[in-house]
C-alpha cells in the first residue's frame, strides 16, 4: 500500500522547498448506475485549456434513490483528432484528480498522441467532492518518530484523534468513502460522459481502483494501464511487510547513486551518514530558523527522506540537497519544509484532506484490524531486518488501522476475462510497490501483460520514455508489449 501521499504530494514538494533551498458488490456484466443518462455531462472553461464538471451520485450506491453527494471533475480536451477519453486516478487515496491533471495531464495527451481527452475527479470525499475535513491529529501523528514506542503510540493516539473529530463531523459517511463505493462513481462518470468503453490509466493506489472496477465491470474495461501495482489479495500486514523489503532496497540503491557522487550528502559512505543523520535529528529535535519554535522531528525527517527513495520528478536531488544543508551547515530549515510537504501540509499550515482519506478509504478497503501492540510487535521484527527504513514503512501501513469507524467486507478480486487489454507497469526498486505486486496483478487478469522499468522510484510512467510510449500504445489502439519486455534505467 502506498504510503497514501506521495505521488500526489511529491510532485510539489520543489515548489515548496525552492525557496529554503534558494535561502506523497462484485458483478460478472457491466451495469449502469441506477438513474444516469448517458453523456449528460456539461463541461464549462476552467482556465489553460481544461474544463470542468460536477456529477451527482448517491452517497451509498446501497441506497441509490437517497442522498446525493457531488464529485468534481476535470477534462483536458485533445488537442488532435479524438478517437475516446482516458480516466485517470493519480492514487493516494489521497492525489486530488483536479489538482494532478493540470501537471500531469499533459504528459498522458503527448503518450496518448493528442487523441484521448483526458478526465480526472477528485474521488469521493477529497478535494472538492464533497470533503471531509478534519485535521485533529495531524501534526502530532507526522511528527511523531515511527522508530521509536513514544512516537508509535503518538501516531495511534493521533489516528484516534482524527477518527473522532471525523465521526462527530461526518457520521457513516467515512465508512462510505471507500474503493467499492468509489469504483461505481467511476463507472457513473463513464456512462455520464457517454463512453462505450473504460480506458483507464492508474497510478499507485489507481491500479487499486482499476482492478477493482475489472472485477466489478469486466464488460466495460477498454484499455487499462496500470502503474505501480497494490496488492489485491494480500491483508494489510502482508503488504506492509512488502513495503518494509522494497523501501530497505530502494534505499540502497539510493546510497550506491550517491556514493558514485563526488560531493554524495551523506558523504562517503552514504549508509553511515544516513545513521549519523537520524540519530543527529532524533537527538538535537533542531530549531528551524525563522519559525516560531518549530521543530525538525524524526518523523519529519523521514517524510522527507521518503521523497528520496520514491525519486519522482527531481526529489531525489531535493532531499539530498535537504540533508546536505543539515549536516554541512547545521541548517534543518530544508528537511523540515520537505517533511512538512510530503506530509501533506501548506505554506499557510493548513493541510490537505489526503491524511483523513489515506485512514479511511484503506479503513473501509482492507479487512485486518491490527492494534496497537500488534503494530509495535511488527516493527520489532521489520526493525531487525530492514532497520533503516522498515519501523517507518511498516507503521505509516499499520497505525491508521487502530482508528477504523467500521469493519470491512474488502474488496472484489478479478478473476476472469475482461473486455479490454490491460497492461501492468512495475519497477524493480519501488519503495511503495514492489515489483511482485504488479506480477500478482497480471497473474489475476487473463491476457494481461507486464512490463518492467528497470529502475528505481515509485511509477513508471513519468520517468521513462519507454513506458509512457508503450502506455500510449495500449491506451490508444490496444497494443500490448512482446512478453517479458523490458524498459532500462
Amino acid at each position: 500500500m502506498p504510503q497514501g501521499r506521495t505521488r500526489g504530494r511529491v510532485g510539489r514538494v520543489a515548489a515548496a522547498v525552492g525557496a529554503v533551498l534558494v535561502a506523497a458488490a462484485c458483478t460478472n456484466a457491466a451495469q449502469e448506475p441506477a438513474g444516469q443518462e448517458q453523456g449528460t455531462l456539461a463541461w464549462t472553461d476552467c482556465g489553460d485549456g481544461f474544463q470542468c464538471s460536477t456529477l451527482e451520485v448517491p452517497r451509498d450506491w446501497a441506497a441509490p434513490d437517497g442522498a446525493k453527494i457531488s464529485l468534481a471533475l476535470v477534462k483536458l480536451p485533445a488537442p488532435g483528432e479524438r478517437k475516446g477519453t482516458v480516466f485517470v486516478n493519480w492514487g493516494g487515496p489521497g492525489a486530488s484528480g483536479t489538482s494532478s491533471i493540470r501537471g500531469d495531464g499533459k504528459a498522458i495527451a503527448d503518450a496518448t498522441g493528442g487523441t484521448l481527452d483526458v478526465v480526472t475527479w477528485d474521488p469521493r470525499g477529497l478535494g472538492q467532492s464533497t470533503p471531509i475535513t478534519c485535521p485533529e491529529g495531524n501534526t502530532r501523528y507526522f511528527e511523531a518518530d515511527p522508530g521509536t514506542p513514544d512516537g508509535l503510540r503518538a501516531m495511534a493516539a493521533a489516528a484516534q484523534e482524527r477518527l473522532a473529530a471525523c465521526q462527530a463531523r461526518y457520521g457513516d459517511y467515512l465508512g462510505l468513502l471507500g474503493t467499492s463505493q468509489g469504483v461505481q462513481d467511476l463507472e457513473a462518470i463513464r456512462v455520464a460522459t457517454g463512453e462505450p468503453v473504460l480506458n483507464f490509466l492508474g497510478h499507485s493506489y489507481g491500479t487499486r481502483v482499476g482492478a477493482t472496477y475489472a472485477a466489478m465491470y469486466p464488460g466495460t474495461v477498454g484499455n487499462m494501464v496500470l502503474d505501480g501495482s497494490m496488492s489485491q489479495l494480500g491483508t494489510i500486514r502482508d503488504t506492509a511487510y512488502g513495503m518494509v523489503e522494497a523501501g530497505e532496497a530502494a534505499l540502497d540503491v539510493w546510497f550506491d547513486r550517491c556514493a558514485a557522487k563526488p560531493d554524495c550528502a551523506f558523504g562517503p559512505d552514504p549508509a553511515a551518514g544516513f545513521d549519523t543523520l537520524v540519530a543527529k535529528v532524533r537527538a538535537e529535535q533542531p530549531l528551524v530558523p525563522g519559525t516560531d519554535g518549530a521543530r525538525l522531528t524524526g518523523g519529519l525527517l523521514y517524510q522527507a527522506l521518503l521523497a528520496g527513495v520514491v525519486d519522482y520528478r527531481g526529489s531525489q536531488e531535493l532531499a539530498e540537497q535537504a540533508v546536505g544543508q543539515y549536516l554541512r551547515d547545521d541548517d534543518p530549515s530544508a528537511l523540515h519544509a520537505v517533511g512538512l510537504a510530503i506530509a501533506g501540509q501548506r505554506p499557510d499550515g493548513t493541510f490537505t484532506n489526503g491524511p483523513e482519506i489515506f485512514q479511511f478509504v484503506n479503513c473501509s478497503d482492507w479487512t485486518d484490524r491490527p492494534d496497537l501492540t500488534q503494530v509495535a510487535a511488527d516493527v520489532a521484527v521489520a526493525g531487525a531486518y530492514a532497520p533503516r527504513f522498515g519501523p517507518f514503512a511498516l507503521t505509516y501501513a499499520l497505525t491508521n488501522f487502530a482508528a477504523c469507524p467500521q469493519q470491512s467486507a474488502g474488496l472484489p478480486v478479478p478473476n476472469g476475462p475482461v473486455a479490454g487489454k490491460v497492461l501492468v507497469l512495475a519497477n524493480t526498486y519501488d519503495a511503495e510497490t514492489p515489483l511482485k505486486n504488479g506480477q500478482e496483478l497480471m497473474s489475476l487478469i487473463p491476457g494481461s501483460r507486464l512490463l518492467v522499468f528497470q529502475g528505481l522510484g515509485h511509477t513508471a510512467f513519468y520517468r521513462s520514455a519507454c513506458m509512457a510510449t508503450a502506455a500510449g500504445r495500449l491506451l490508444t489502439s490496444g497494443e500490448q508489449p512482446a512478453p517479458g519486455a523490458v524498459c532500462a534505467a
